[in-house]
């Protein structure tokens, strides 16, 4: 799913881009355009999983596939000399102060979210069969968790870029699972282990001069080899 938006969002960055600079259209420029693509593909995502017999790997691949390629040709397009690293592999440059207000408000309506609806959404990641006996609205959660899974992609996307927002959501929750086993630590270890990172791979980045993006993942992706190459084969305490 991460991956499915974070490529495709391309394309809303490459249509806003294009229409601001060829027809001078503001709205809604590369950050909005970018939300829209992730809100569409959220709905396409939602409507063939319930709605539809096709396979929802083969209708990632597509959505994967059909947003990197328009936004390439929109930026194409675009007649100033945009540089399309800057979104493939984020730049900190480019964010500013309000982009940090803006990280911080989205991860306190995240928290407040999960919070309110932990109970439903454990019970569905683990039987929706269930969760739908019991009378909990299967496809509003489920459409809900991809809206919200696709608009934090889309903050993440200005620091790490769209190749690497996936590792930056997933590696986090899969070395927080070699140290806990209830969901609900694995949430709150996961988030610790998120901002742990992004401090670390922030501080490297400035130590030896590479990207930031990069930094931050090459710091996640080490820690997550060294737990599964020792920890993963002796006994060790999960809470």
């Amino acid at each position: 799913l991460t991956g499915s938006v974070a490529h495709s969002i391309l394309g809303g960055i490459g249509l806003g881009l294009f229409l601001q600079y060829n027809y001078q259209i503001s709205w809604p420029g590369p950050h909005g355009g970018a939300v829209l693509f992730a809100l569409l593909v959220a709905f396409i995502l939602s409507y063939f999983k319930f709605y539809a017999r096709e396979q929802n790997e083969g209708i990632i691949a597509v959505l994967w596939s059909v947003g990197m390629s328009l936004g390439l040709v929109f930026l194409y397009l675009t007649p100033v000399n945009v540089d399309p690293m800057s979104f493939l592999f984020g730049n900190v440059l480019l964010a500013q102060i309000t982009d940090a207000y803006l990280s911080l408000a989205w991860g306190i309506i995240l928290c407040i979210i999960s919070v309110a609806f932990y109970r439903p959404w454990q019970l569905i990641s683990f039987d929706p069969s269930f969760a739908q006996a019991k009378g909990i609205n299967v496809r509003m959660h489920l459409s809900l968790l991809l809206i919200l899974a696709s608009l934090s992609t889309v903050i993440f996307v200005k620091i790490v870029g769209v190749v690497m927002v996936i590792a930056l959501l997933v590696l986090p929750a899969m070395l927080a699972s070699y140290f806990v086993r209830s969901l609900f630590h694995m949430m709150i270890f996961a988030c610790l282990i998120s901002l742990i990172f992004n401090l670390v791979g922030f501080t490297f980045s400035y130590w030896i001069n590479i990207p930031t993006g990069p930094s931050i993942i090459l710091s996640l992706a080490t820690f997550y080899f060294i737990v599964f190459a020792f920890l993963r084969r002796k006994h060790f305490y999960r809470f």
